[in-house]
């Protein structure tokens, strides 16, 4: 992939990409305050790391809601799995 579209990526995705640990707290507490204004409209929130733990947990079938409460399941998984790729992957 050339460096450009990788820059171009990072740059439309995840800004903070190279200085966050696969978790963006920031972004998270963005996404919970504008969830409560707007309500509960997707605002994005997921580092490329987290997206990519998305993704896997999909296809590993390991995905399930809660009917209640959204997906809270989900996003512990793809929070832990997240953790995990940071510390066997480099950038």
């Amino acid at each position: 992939i050339p460096a450009c579209a990788k820059e171009g990526i990072v740059s439309v995705e995840d800004k903070r990409f190279y200085s966050n640990r696969g978790i963006d707290l920031l972004a998270i507490v963005r996404v919970l305050a504008m969830s409560f204004v707007n309500d509960h409209t997707d605002h994005g929130g997921s580092t490329i790391t987290q997206q990519l733990a998305r993704i896997m947990i999909r296809l590993s079938g390991m995905r399930k809601k809660t009917l209640e409460t959204g997906e809270p399941i989900e996003k512990w998984k793809m929070t832990t799995l997240s953790g995990e790729l940071q510390r066997r992957y480099s950038r």
